[in-house]
């Protein structure tokens, strides 16, 4: 049987090298409500760097519900590696920074937050979180 940290150190190494390519910046949770599985999550950034132009976003308006990738998709980049049960524990995650007020790692990978419309750019979707070395990744297309 395999235990929880191996299955851990499996998923690091097979995610590492495909995250080298995200960006993860520090940022405030000022409103997060949860309904169902569904959540709707909002940023302000709290880093001078800018790595990311959504940090210029005032606020980031995250919609977040775990979906995987699209089925007809060939080669998965990343679902096989997330789950519902890293979903809600990045969820609760976010939850306790908003209640105390806490700073976060906040980020994503490839095309990890995507905006629901173009004329707005500040209002994206994420179709999985997970935590990775403290910090909340979001993921939604391929890698």
């Amino acid at each position: 049987m395999i235990t929880k940290k191996f299955s851990a150190l499996l998923l690091a190494l097979y995610c590492l090298p495909s995250l080298a390519g995200g960006v993860t910046w520090q940022a405030e949770v000022t409103f997060i409500q949860v309904i169902g599985e569904a959540a709707t999550i909002k940023l302000e950034n709290k880093q001078n760097e800018i790595i990311s132009e959504l940090q210029n976003c005032s606020p980031l308006v995250v919609k977040a519900a775990y979906e995987g990738e699209p089925w007809y998709q060939f080669g998965k980049t990343w679902s096989n590696n997330t789950s519902r049960e890293q979903y809600i524990k990045a969820l609760n995650k976010l939850i306790v920074a908003e209640e105390n007020h806490l700073h976060i790692q906040f980020g994503y990978v490839g095309e990890g937050l995507v905006a629901d419309d173009s004329d707005k750019p500040c209002e994206v979707e994420s179709r999985a979180l997970m935590i990775l070395d403290d910090a909340i990744i979001s993921f939604n297309q391929a890698i």
